[in-house]
């Protein structure tokens, strides 16, 4: 059989979408302030980012106050780790450098 609908959904998409208890791995690229298409009149933050182990930029747009607070510590081509918990307006996005970890690997 082939991959699930879900996988192919996931291969073939430009945004990252994280569901509640997962992580990805990703190089951090750049980011941009750009208007928020949900919210007009507003802005909202485009992160660039890279997985290179399938060699795939995707970018993943959010706002959250605690999210571009710990996206600005890091610099672009630093490796992080973004965790998702929680769904809807309860969700909550951890953001951790891997960089140090990559670097002894």
């Amino acid at each position: 059989m082939g991959k699930s609908l879900d996988q192919f959904l996931k291969d073939n998409a430009k945004f990252l979408k994280i569901n509640d208890g997962e992580s990805v791995d990703v190089e951090y690229k750049s980011f941009r302030v750009i208007a928020d298409r949900f919210k007009p009149g507003e802005e909202t933050v485009e992160w660039s980012l890279h997985f290179p182990a399938i060699d795939k930029a995707i970018t993943w747009t959010n706002r959250s106050k605690s999210v571009v607070l710990e996206m600005k510590k890091f610099k672009p081509g630093e490796f992080i780790r973004i965790s998702r918990a929680g769904e809807g307006p309860l969700t909550t996005y951890k953001v951790i450098s891997l960089s140090k970890d990559m670097a002894a690997a």
